[in-house]
């Protein structure tokens, strides 16, 4: 896993700093893994919440991230209290001046340096970029099954309970922002990560126990916020569509609601270069553009009958250990 993270992005040709929290009992090759990696590892140690701030229990996969704290974030679950935990370490690196990406781990790999195709950040006109999902209006294919709305039955049973369902009627059709992968200036980022964790305490104040994890998650308060301005600086801030810029999240596209289960794993939305045979972005179509390879590939997981093969054939994004020149 380390290695397909890690590995891909040093790889990618990224020389800029990489900050993961692990758990305590993390395993020694792995710990000597990271160093040679040059990556700064905080410890996690997970704790049960306190009370006040759980809605209901957290069961199945969830129960891990839902149902659990770390030591010194208390009030806020494993799943809301990442983001405390990156304000706090990206607070913490004062020579962390470039561009950010808050993202998830578990179902992530890099093909290319991932901030390679935005400006300097101190010439980009955004400092906060949240990534589009699937949609209408950039779906390869005329099937609305195919697309990721944010009127869809999930993102409803979890923001109407809390804030009401008049919230987002008027963005229905919009599409659904990934909160596994954030992109930000300094300053971007930790507008982000402020309004976003000051929205976690303010939940868990009250008295609405759909407020609270489990019933209220990152992904859904996270839309929720962007699409009533939460943000602010609304000349500051921006949507990536899919199938442009330096996340490609493939997760929707592999699956198709159209046939009977298991219906993941599908292909038919993507675009592989015939040259590297890497993935690419479906829109950039602009053979000099820096994102048309996608330099980030997110949620392969939901893909596995063909990534598998995949990874097998292209091992070399990963599994070489390159020579990093300022060690």
């Amino acid at each position: 896993c380390w290695k397909r993270l890690v590995g891909s992005l040093r790889n990618s040709g990224y020389d800029g700093h990489i900050i993961f929290g692990v758990h305590k009992e993390i395993p020694q090759d792995e710990q000597d893994y990271l160093k040679e990696m040059d990556v700064t590892s905080y410890i996690v140690d997970f704790v049960d919440c306190d009370s006040s701030v759980l809605g209901g229990e957290a069961k199945g996969g969830s129960a891990a991230v839902r149902g659990k704290c770390a030591k010194g974030i208390e009030k806020l679950n494993l799943e809301w209290g990442r983001y405390e935990m990156a304000r706090q370490w990206l607070n913490a690196c004062d020579t962390c001046t470039g561009w950010s990406l808050v993202m998830d781990t578990r179902d992530l790999f890099f093909q290319a340096d991932p901030f390679a195709s935005l400006p300097p950040p101190k010439e980009a006109k955004q400092d906060l970029l949240f990534i589009e999902e699937i949609a209408k209006h950039t779906s390869p294919l005329d099937d609305p099954k195919r697309w990721f709305k944010l009127g869809n039955a999930r993102f409803m049973s979890r923001v109407g309970p809390c804030y009401g369902r008049s919230t987002f009627k008027a963005y229905a059709e919009r599409p659904v922002l990934c909160s596994g992968t954030v992109i930000g200036t300094r300053r971007g980022m930790h507008r982000f990560l402020s309004v976003l964790v000051g929205e976690f305490y303010s939940n868990n104040q009250k008295k609405n126990k759909n407020c609270k994890s489990p019933g209220m998650t990152d992904q859904w308060n996270m839309n929720y916020l962007y699409y009533n301005g939460k943000f602010g600086e609304y000349d500051r801030t921006k949507t990536i569509p899919w199938g442009t810029g330096p996340v490609m999240t493939i997760g929707h596209p592999c699956i198709n609601k159209n046939i009977p289960n298991p219906n993941h794993s599908q292909k038919d939305m993507i675009v592989v270069d015939k040259e590297t045979g890497l993935i690419r972005n479906n829109w950039e179509t602009d053979d000099n553009s820096k994102a048309r390879i996608a330099p980030v590939v997110h949620q392969f997981d939901r893909c596995h009958k063909w990534i598998r093969p995949w990874f097998s054939r292209h091992g070399d994004l990963f599994n070489t250990v390159p020579t990093l020149a300022w060690k």
